[in-house]
């Protein structure tokens, strides 16, 4: 276990590293004695658990030496080190890294001898009272040798540094107000994957077509359902020309297709057309019909029997709904649902 724990951001790991040179060279502690999490070879072993053995550590440790820096006071981890050494009432001799002061430092602290890391003075104090504490003698000529060094490391370390930046509380409380419900989408967002990865390999099971339907309308929400239908019949609908659009309509609603023998001569091109790609026959009685044989009308047809079958089953939930978004009526052989979700 180790006599001496560095607590230091890792962000201050450069001035951590000097300060762990410092305490071996200058003070004369050894380095098997030293704790420094951010320096190979003084901080964890591979293999080790890292939250395990800083606890461990921490407590079997004689005493703490915190590198308090702006940089320290962002880290969760670092203050927890502080929390439990006060719990444990262990020695700490905390050294304060400018721009920090001594005003910045919690009051718990202000009464626990202290120093900028940048004051000589202060450091030698420091230095002999960790020295007394751990009865070693201070070697004064090395350790005034190894400060100097140590200085110019620190005071260059930190004219880089960037100050952290302030953040506004009302700009963090929104932030953590929209963090929070990032989460709660995450959560639905897992609680559905799994709900999709469930019927997926119920899916792989079935191999009737009727049963896949069946199961689609079964597993699928009602709105989520009628509007997926109503999009699929509309790109269906879209790549025939107004007068086929119209065969279409009436075919599917059970209207008297010869009202559309005057439309016909109006739209002379497109029925001659539609009549050679064998869209539309006469049906025997001197007037056209749509040739619901003909695989793609077949299919058309068949979705829009779908639609059909989703308003027939519909709950007050789904009508409800409907009517707060919708114009048109929920009826499937009213011309204007059609001019509205089929763009007839």
């Amino acid at each position: 276990m180790r006599k001496v724990f560095i607590s230091q951001c890792t962000k201050d790991k450069e001035i951590a590293n000097s300060f762990f040179r410092l305490l071996c060279t200058g003070v004369g502690i050894p380095a098997d004695d030293i704790l420094n999490t951010s320096l190979e070879g003084a901080g964890v072993p591979p293999g080790e658990d890292f939250i395990q053995f800083i606890q461990n550590n921490l407590q079997g440790s004689k005493c703490l030496i915190p590198l308090i820096s702006q940089n320290y006071y962002h880290s969760t981890f670092c203050v927890s080190e502080l929390g439990g050494a006060w719990a444990t009432c262990k020695k700490v001799f905390p050294l304060i890294i400018p721009p920090m002061d001594y005003n910045s430092v919690d009051a718990i602290w202000r009464n626990t001898q202290s120093a900028l890391i940048t004051d000589e003075g202060k450091l030698s104090e420091f230095a002999q009272s960790l020295a007394d504490f751990l009865n070693i003698k201070l070697n004064a000529p090395r350790w005034e040798t190894m400060r100097k060094t140590f200085l110019g490391e620190a005071n260059n370390f930190i004219s880089n540094q960037k100050e952290p930046p302030i953040v506004i509380y009302d700009e963090y409380k929104k932030l953590s107000d929209e963090l929070s419900l990032l989460k709660n989408d995450y959560r639905r967002i897992l609680e559905e994957n799994a709900g999709l990865k469930q019927s997926y390999e119920q899916l792989k099971e079935i191999k009737d077509a009727s049963e896949v339907k069946s199961f689609i309308n079964n597993n699928t929400p009602h709105i989520e359902r009628f509007e997926e239908l109503a999009r699929e019949v509309h790109d269906m609908l879209s790549q025939y020309g107004y007068l086929v659009k119209q065969y279409i309509f009436y075919e599917a609603t059970n209207r008297d297709t010869r009202e559309l023998n005057k439309l016909s001569k109006d739209y002379d091109d497109e029925f001659r057309v539609a009549e050679e790609r064998n869209l539309i026959q006469d049906s025997g009685g001197g007037y056209g019909v749509i040739n619901r044989y003909k695989n793609k009308i077949s299919e058309l047809l068949n979705s829009i029997s779908d639609v059909r079958e989703v308003i027939e089953d519909s709950e007050e939930d789904f009508i409800n709904y409907y009517y707060s978004k919708y114009k048109s009526d929920l009826d499937i052989s009213d011309r204007e649902f059609w001019e509205e979700h089929f763009d007839l």
